[in-house]
């Protein structure tokens, strides 16, 4: 007697052909989707199309945020002349020298820039013995020094009827005569022809002048802005040199005039301080200066 094949008492269903690919979340005796699950009717976006997406969020936030600093902080940005091109514009395509220019009427920090010293004054110290006994000009280590700050303004000027070289906010042209006013004294970097600085032998004094505190002195107080070749205007971290217009020197410091307390006294004010003077043209490396940090007008 022949056996039949063993058979299981329950019938296995094999599940529709289409069912295999739903991609349906599976359901509850009662028919309802399980929490936190939805039905996705639709296939998920091409990884281009995401991408295109993010990429589309992030240029609209950053023009946003471009849009939101042009307002608020205007002191930032370089707009002038004529040039309606945007700060966004101006920012990424123009050509090195011709953004971030020093304005008149701005307020700057001026950094020699082979020793890293600041340019400093303050009223509690002024050249004495063979000095002239005007307020000092130094260079001082600290940067963050609030003695450290000066007004770009117009030239001295000899006749009434002259004009002066620069506007509010207008950038300053290379070979420009200017003068450099103290902020908190009000008193213009000033040099001489005729007295000597305290330390340098070759050198002559550099000083603060106002004889009123009103910004206002001599002839003695303008310098000329001799820029880098191939520059226009005068600007930001781009070295330049200082050159007195009324002794043909160029404004100068070298690391090893400093004082201490062997040349200035137990209690001198301008303490590790180095000296500025005036030179001629023969030391370049000790004749530049950059701006560095500052306020400024555009």
């Amino acid at each position: 007697m022949l056996k039949q094949p063993y058979q299981s008492s329950s019938k296995q269903k094999i599940p529709p052909k289409s069912s295999l690919h739903d991609r349906r979340p599976m359901r509850r005796n009662n028919g309802r989707p399980l929490p936190n699950q939805q039905v996705q009717d639709q296939e998920e976006l091409p990884m281009f199309t995401k991408i295109a997406i993010k990429f589309l969020i992030c240029s609209i936030s950053l023009t946003v945020i471009l849009q939101f600093l042009e307002v608020r902080l205007p002191i930032l940005f370089w707009q002038y002349g004529n040039d309606k091109t945007s700060t966004f514009e101006n920012i990424f395509t123009s050509r090195p020298g011709d953004e971030n220019f020093v304005s008149c009427g701005s307020a700057i920090k001026l950094m020699h820039q082979k020793t890293g010293f600041h340019l400093n004054s303050q009223s509690d110290a002024s050249w004495s013995g063979r000095g002239s006994g005007q307020q000092v000009i130094t260079l001082s280590p600290e940067a963050g020094n609030h003695l450290s700050l000066f007004l770009v303004r117009e030239s001295h000027q000899k006749r009434k009827k002259e004009e002066n070289v620069c506007s509010a906010a207008s950038p300053i042209k290379c070979n420009s005569i200017v003068r450099l006013t103290h902020l908190l004294t009000n008193k213009n970097l000033h040099s001489h022809n005729h007295i000597k600085s305290q330390m340098n032998p070759k050198g002559f004094e550099v000083s603060a002048f106002s004889p009123h505190s009103n910004g206002e002195g001599d002839e003695g107080d303008n310098w000329m802005v001799m820029c880098e070749p191939g520059y226009k205007y005068w600007g930001r971290n781009v070295p330049v040199r200082l050159y007195h217009v009324d002794s043909n020197r160029f404004l100068s410091a070298e690391e090893k005039y400093q004082f201490n307390g062997r040349n200035c006294g137990r209690n001198c004010p301008i303490m590790n301080h180095m000296e500025v003077s005036s030179l001629g043209g023969d030391s370049v490396a000790n004749s530049k200066w950059v701006v560095t940090y500052g306020v400024h007008l555009s």
